[in-house]
């Protein structure tokens, strides 16, 4: 597999065969891409719980009302005509707050209008990355970037969702870029507003903390505190009351869905499945399933906290802020693949930094399974472990399913943890000049 040092010379063989590479993926492909923008007539998606709430808050009713009710007030469309939609909107109170300009627009004028905003924010994203991890790039690389980005699975589920993840990206980018240039307050600053607009990115406060980047912590906490205020003095403590105590409740059975791929979803799935999600347990036991689930991100938190006491240098910071990120999608009660859309940070880590060899090979093998439909491999493997017929509309799920096929995404970011883990400590070619005054460091791997 190349590495990034394969990239510095493009001859005229490789600059004509990853041109027509890229013509051909653009025309097969492009037009899929750009329908991604702006969803199917009378389908609501993702972005619709923060447009039916902002439609809720300009007509005075509360912003978590039901969403079934909400969707027949403002479109007139009966619910029953739809695919299931969420009973109340998931996301937090700031989240609201931001897209409250979207009821000026009919939905999919406004989920197109979030897509075409919040797309550069990802780019912008990526190209930062590129920037601090000093990967090479010349005019002839955007071809196999085009490639990337045709072909990238999540980037088209996040896409036809509306979701957030991009301007969280930007803001948890700007976090590493400031912590890495020694800017622990503007770095906790974008941090905590990420946590705003999802509550995920607190999990990578676990980096500042451990790290002793105290400053960080402040400003994170003041920016969450400051965000989360403005919500609530605009949407009032009714709308916070009522997204802690029934919003955040109405969610757990969501946890053993097979979209997750969290280490939640692994261990609930086998252990305690939601009987809507039509799943066989392995074997029925809820407390083994929990004690499994606490006892996989005490890990992952331990391990991320070693990794971020441990580093004195450049390079070992970037090693454990990307290791939190991963750990961040691994811990959450649940995370869809859409959240790989939030991985360039460790992605573009180990691509520059992982020798040659197996290791190179193994996140090769990563990429694939990051980038294809979410659905390929139970498309794939549901033949292999016969299970019946094409339709299963009424057949439950064999645990098979729940031990081979869900949880291949879940590996995956389980071995890209460790891959992390593994990059050097000190490389001051590629991450930036390393602190030689710094004491050896021992691999948190």
């Amino acid at each position: 597999m190349m590495g990034p040092a394969d990239h510095s010379s493009w001859n005229a063989v490789r600059v004509a065969s990853w041109a027509i590479t890229a013509c051909g993926v653009a025309y097969l492909m492009g037009p899929q891409f750009i329908s991604q923008f702006r969803p199917p007539e009378n389908r609501f998606l993702d972005f619709s719980q923060e447009w039916l709430s902002a439609k809720n808050y300009w007509s005075g009713v509360p912003v978590y009302a039901d969403q079934t009710e909400a969707l027949l007030r403002h479109t007139g469309v009966s619910p029953d005509k739809l695919e299931e939609i969420l009973p109340r909107n998931a996301h937090p109170p700031a989240a609201v707050v931001v897209t409250l300009p979207s009821a000026a627009l009919g939905y999919g004028a406004a989920h197109l209008v979030w897509n075409l905003l919040t797309l550069p924010l990802f780019l912008l994203s990526v190209g930062l990355i590129v920037r601090d991890l000093k990967i090479p790039v010349q005019l002839w690389s955007l071809l196999p970037a085009i490639v990337l980005l045709l072909l990238c699975g999540p980037l088209y589920y996040h896409l036809l969702l509306g979701q957030f993840n991009f301007p969280v990206l930007f803001l948890m980018t700007v976090a590493w870029v400031a912590d890495r240039r020694e800017r622990p307050g503007w770095a906790g600053a974008a941090l905590g507003a990420a946590a705003c607009l999802k509550l995920y990115p607190l999990f990578v406060f676990v980096y500042f903390l451990f790290a002793g980047r105290r400053l960080a912590l402040i400003t994170g906490a003041m920016a969450f505190l400051i965000g989360n205020g403005i919500a609530l003095m605009i949407l009032g403590v009714h709308e916070f009351e009522t997204y802690i105590r029934d919003v955040l409740p109405s969610l757990s059975h969501y946890q053993s869905s097979s979209r997750n791929v969290s280490l939640n979803g692994l261990w609930v799935r086998l252990f305690d499945p939601h009987p809507g999600e039509g799943i066989v347990p392995l074997m029925p036991s809820p407390v083994l399933g929990q004690a499994l689930t606490l006892t996989s991100r005490f890990l992952i938190v331990a391990i991320v906290a070693r990794a971020s006491w441990l580093a004195r240098s450049v390079e070992s910071r970037d090693r454990a802020f990307a290791a939190a990120i991963v750990g961040m999608i691994l811990v959450a009660p649940f995370s869809w693949t859409h959240y790989f859309t939030l991985l360039p940070l460790p992605l573009g880590l180990v691509w520059t930094r992982i020798p040659s060899g197996w290791q190179r090979w193994l996140f090769g093998a990563i990429l694939v399974i990051i980038w294809i439909p979410e659905n390929l491999f139970v498309s794939l493997m549901e033949p292999l472990l016969a299970v019946g017929s094409s339709d299963r509309t009424d057949e439950p799920f064999p645990p098979l399913f729940s031990l081979i096929c869900f949880p291949i995404p879940t590996y995956a970011l389980l071995v890209l943890f460790v891959l992390v883990l593994r990059t050097p400590s000190h490389i001051a070619q590629v991450g930036g000049p390393a602190d030689n005054n710094s004491a050896p460091e021992r691999d948190p791997a």
